[in-house]
Protein backbone atom coordinates (compact mmCIF):
# COMPACT_ATOMS: atom_id res chain seq x y z
CA UNK A 1 0.00 0.00 0.00
CA UNK A 2 1.37 3.32 -1.09
CA UNK A 3 0.92 6.19 1.91
CA UNK A 4 1.93 9.55 1.96
CA UNK A 5 3.69 10.33 5.46
CA UNK A 6 4.14 13.98 4.07
CA UNK A 7 7.57 13.48 2.53
CA UNK A 8 8.32 14.12 -1.14
CA UNK A 9 7.68 10.88 -2.41
CA UNK A 10 5.17 8.16 -1.38
CA UNK A 11 6.38 5.57 0.68
CA UNK A 12 5.64 2.03 0.59
CA UNK A 13 3.89 -0.31 3.24
CA UNK A 14 3.66 -3.55 3.16
CA UNK A 15 3.97 -7.26 5.05
CA UNK A 16 6.22 -9.60 4.82
CA UNK A 17 6.41 -13.65 4.61
CA UNK A 18 6.51 -13.72 8.35
CA UNK A 19 3.22 -10.66 8.79
CA UNK A 20 5.84 -8.07 9.43
CA UNK A 21 5.06 -5.07 8.29
CA UNK A 22 7.78 -2.74 5.99
CA UNK A 23 8.03 0.44 5.18
CA UNK A 24 10.08 1.31 2.35
CA UNK A 25 11.37 4.84 0.62
CA UNK A 26 12.22 4.19 -2.93
CA UNK A 27 14.02 1.20 -3.13
CA UNK A 28 15.41 1.22 0.31
CA UNK A 29 13.96 -0.44 3.54
CA UNK A 30 13.81 2.05 5.98
CA UNK A 31 11.56 0.21 9.44
CA UNK A 32 10.72 -2.94 9.64
CA UNK A 33 8.31 -4.00 12.46
CA UNK A 34 8.61 -6.81 15.03
CA UNK A 35 4.99 -7.44 15.66
CA UNK A 36 3.16 -9.21 12.92
CA UNK A 37 -0.43 -9.02 11.67
CA UNK A 38 -1.51 -11.84 10.01
CA UNK A 39 -4.32 -11.74 7.78
CA UNK A 40 -6.62 -13.99 5.86
CA UNK A 41 -5.59 -14.69 2.44
CA UNK A 42 -7.47 -14.26 -0.90
CA UNK A 43 -6.60 -16.93 -3.34
CA UNK A 44 -7.64 -16.36 -7.09
CA UNK A 45 -6.96 -18.39 -10.30
CA UNK A 46 -4.95 -16.82 -13.12
CA UNK A 47 -7.36 -16.82 -16.20
CA UNK A 48 -5.87 -19.84 -18.88
CA UNK A 49 -4.10 -18.26 -21.79
CA UNK A 50 -2.11 -19.15 -24.98
CA UNK A 51 -2.23 -22.89 -25.83
CA UNK A 52 -3.74 -23.49 -22.47
CA UNK A 53 -6.73 -21.75 -23.03
CA UNK A 54 -7.48 -23.08 -26.95
CA UNK A 55 -6.99 -26.18 -25.77
CA UNK A 56 -9.27 -26.59 -22.78
CA UNK A 57 -12.66 -27.40 -23.29
CA UNK A 58 -15.37 -25.58 -22.17
CA UNK A 59 -16.89 -27.98 -19.64
CA UNK A 60 -13.80 -30.63 -18.87
CA UNK A 61 -12.86 -30.67 -15.59
CA UNK A 62 -9.33 -29.21 -14.10
CA UNK A 63 -7.42 -30.92 -12.07
CA UNK A 64 -6.27 -30.21 -8.44
CA UNK A 65 -2.65 -29.71 -9.43
CA UNK A 66 -3.29 -27.98 -12.52
CA UNK A 67 -5.26 -25.70 -10.64
CA UNK A 68 -3.08 -25.18 -8.16
CA UNK A 69 -0.18 -23.65 -10.76
CA UNK A 70 -2.53 -21.28 -11.52
CA UNK A 71 -3.66 -20.17 -7.92
CA UNK A 72 -2.42 -16.84 -6.34
CA UNK A 73 -2.41 -15.52 -2.81
CA UNK A 74 -2.91 -12.33 -2.07
CA UNK A 75 -2.30 -11.27 1.74
CA UNK A 76 -5.23 -9.06 3.35
CA UNK A 77 -5.96 -5.42 2.49
CA UNK A 78 -4.48 -2.42 4.02
CA UNK A 79 -5.65 0.87 3.59
CA UNK A 80 -3.48 4.25 3.60
CA UNK A 81 -5.81 7.66 4.53
CA UNK A 82 -5.23 10.75 6.48
CA UNK A 83 -7.79 9.96 9.08
CA UNK A 84 -6.85 12.86 11.57
CA UNK A 85 -7.00 16.08 9.17
CA UNK A 86 -2.95 16.67 9.32
CA UNK A 87 -2.02 16.00 5.65
CA UNK A 88 -0.44 12.61 6.44
CA UNK A 89 -1.69 9.17 6.03
CA UNK A 90 -2.30 6.96 8.31
CA UNK A 91 -2.10 2.93 7.67
CA UNK A 92 -4.98 0.84 8.55
CA UNK A 93 -5.60 -3.25 8.80
CA UNK A 94 -6.92 -6.09 10.19
CA UNK A 95 -4.64 -8.09 12.67
CA UNK A 96 -6.04 -12.00 13.41
CA UNK A 97 -5.00 -14.39 15.66
CA UNK A 98 -5.80 -18.20 16.63
CA UNK A 99 -8.06 -20.05 15.05
CA UNK A 100 -6.24 -20.95 11.99
CA UNK A 101 -4.32 -24.40 12.50
CA UNK A 102 -7.13 -25.25 15.25
CA UNK A 103 -10.67 -25.46 15.76
CA UNK A 104 -10.32 -22.42 18.43
CA UNK A 105 -12.63 -19.53 17.07
CA UNK A 106 -10.46 -17.02 15.46
CA UNK A 107 -10.28 -13.30 16.55
CA UNK A 108 -9.24 -10.36 15.05
CA UNK A 109 -8.42 -6.91 15.47
CA UNK A 110 -8.74 -3.54 13.81
CA UNK A 111 -5.77 -0.82 13.81
CA UNK A 112 -4.62 2.77 12.94
CA UNK A 113 -1.20 3.14 12.84
CA UNK A 114 0.29 6.63 12.36
CA UNK A 115 4.06 7.10 10.45
CA UNK A 116 6.11 9.21 13.69
CA UNK A 117 9.21 9.41 10.89
CA UNK A 118 11.32 6.45 12.37
CA UNK A 119 8.55 4.12 12.87
CA UNK A 120 4.86 2.77 12.75
CA UNK A 121 2.71 3.38 16.32
CA UNK A 122 -1.04 2.83 17.37
CA UNK A 123 -3.33 5.31 17.21
CA UNK A 124 -6.33 3.77 16.71
CA UNK A 125 -7.48 0.11 17.31
CA UNK A 126 -10.59 -2.51 17.68
CA UNK A 127 -9.95 -5.28 19.91
CA UNK A 128 -11.31 -8.64 20.25
CA UNK A 129 -13.67 -8.96 17.39
CA UNK A 130 -14.76 -12.68 16.95
CA UNK A 131 -14.21 -14.25 13.95
CA UNK A 132 -12.28 -12.82 10.80
CA UNK A 133 -11.94 -9.52 8.52
CA UNK A 134 -12.73 -10.44 5.42
CA UNK A 135 -12.28 -7.31 3.73
CA UNK A 136 -12.26 -3.32 4.61
CA UNK A 137 -12.69 -0.44 3.13
CA UNK A 138 -12.86 3.34 4.35
CA UNK A 139 -15.10 6.01 3.72
CA UNK A 140 -15.39 9.96 4.73
CA UNK A 141 -18.27 10.82 6.39
CA UNK A 142 -20.74 14.08 5.97
CA UNK A 143 -19.08 15.89 8.82
CA UNK A 144 -15.09 15.31 7.60
CA UNK A 145 -15.01 12.21 9.84
CA UNK A 146 -13.17 8.59 8.30
CA UNK A 147 -15.47 5.32 9.18
CA UNK A 148 -13.65 2.10 8.71
CA UNK A 149 -15.97 -0.17 6.94
CA UNK A 150 -15.17 -4.23 7.32
CA UNK A 151 -17.07 -7.53 6.26
CA UNK A 152 -16.79 -9.75 9.33
CA UNK A 153 -16.94 -13.68 9.54
CA UNK A 154 -17.87 -15.20 12.32
CA UNK A 155 -17.57 -19.12 12.44
CA UNK A 156 -20.22 -21.36 13.20
CA UNK A 157 -20.42 -23.73 15.72
CA UNK A 158 -22.31 -26.93 16.17
CA UNK A 159 -25.34 -25.55 16.65
CA UNK A 160 -25.19 -22.47 14.42
CA UNK A 161 -23.80 -21.73 10.93
CA UNK A 162 -21.25 -19.31 9.81
CA UNK A 163 -22.30 -15.87 9.56
CA UNK A 164 -20.89 -12.84 7.76
CA UNK A 165 -22.22 -9.14 8.58
CA UNK A 166 -20.76 -5.76 7.62
CA UNK A 167 -19.74 -3.19 10.61
CA UNK A 168 -19.01 0.21 10.54
CA UNK A 169 -16.14 1.65 13.17
CA UNK A 170 -15.80 5.84 13.39
CA UNK A 171 -12.61 6.89 13.87
CA UNK A 172 -11.79 9.45 16.20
Amino acid sequence: TFADFGDQKLSLVSRDRDDTLNVYSGDSLIWKGEEEYPSVEAVVLKPLTGIDAMTQREFEPITRQAEKSREIRIKGRMLAMDINGDGRDEVILPKHAGGFLFLASPEAELRALRWTGVRLEEIWGVRSLSGTVQDIEMARGAAGGAQVISLQRSSGGIFSRQTERVVQYNLP
